[in-house]
C-alpha cells in the first residue's frame, strides 16, 4: 500500500509501514508491525490507515509515532462476511475510507468502522487513492486512471510500468 499527506510518504510491506520524506524520499521512520499481509494504506484526518487482509481488519496509526490508536475488524462491527485484499484508499472527498473488491466496493467511515455503503463497479483496482474530487485507480495496465466515484473517465496518467499502489492528496506546496 502507498498514502500520502502533509507529514509524509507511507509504504507498507509484510514487515510493518515505512514514513518517507516525500520531498527527499529519506527515510523518517518504520512502524514495526507483527508479520501479516498489509495491502492498502490510506491517511484521513491525521491518521493512518493500514489494511490487514489476513485479518479482514484495519489498524490504525498515528503516523508520528506509529503508536496503534485503534484496530477496526471490519466484518465485527458491521455483522459482515466480506473477504478485505488488495487496495484501501481515500474517498474522493478525502473525507472516509474506500475499498475496492473483486465482489464490489465499500466506503467505510474511518471514526468508527461501520460500512458506509457497498457499490457495484465496473472496473477493477489493483491500487485506489481519492483527492480533490478524483479517484486514481491501477488496474494492471501501465497507466493511472483518473475518474469520478461515479467511473467516468477524466484522464490516463501514463506511468511506463504497472502500479501495484497509489497515493493522492491535496497538499501546499513546499519550499
Amino acid at each position: 500500500g502507498l498514502a500520502v499527506d502533509e507529514y509524509g510518504l507511507y509504504y507498507s510491506s509484510s514487515d510493518g509501514v515505512w514514513v518517507l520524506d516525500h520531498d527527499t524520499g529519506a527515510v523518517r521512520d518504520f512502524f514495526d508491525l507483527s508479520n501479516a499481509i498489509y495491502d492498502g494504506l490510506a491517511a484521513i484526518g491525521g491518521r493512518l490507515f493500514v489494511l490487514t487482509s489476513s485479518t479482514n481488519s484495519i489498524i490504525i496509526l498515528d503516523p508520528r509515532t506509529g503508536v496503534v490508536i485503534d484496530t477496526f475488524a471490519i466484518n465485527a462491527i458491521n455483522n459482515t462476511s466480506y473477504t478485505l485484499s488488495g487496495n484501501l484508499g481515500e474517498s474522493t472527498d478525502g473525507e472516509n475510507l474506500i475499498l475496492r473488491m473483486p465482489s464490489g466496493g465499500l466506503v467505510i467511515d474511518p471514526d468508527t468502522g461501520l460500512i458506509d455503503r457497498w457499490y457495484a463497479y465496473n472496473y477493477g483496482a489493483w491500487a485506489i487513492a481519492g483527492a480533490d474530487g478524483e479517484l486514481y485507480r491501477s488496474n494492471g495496465g501501465t497507466t493511472i486512471r483518473v475518474e469520478s466515484e461515479l467511473e467516468q473517465q477524466i484522464r490516463l496518467i501514463p506511468v511506463g510500468y504497472e502500479p501495484r499502489a497509489v497515493a493522492a492528496a491535496v497538499m501546499t506546496a513546499s519550499a
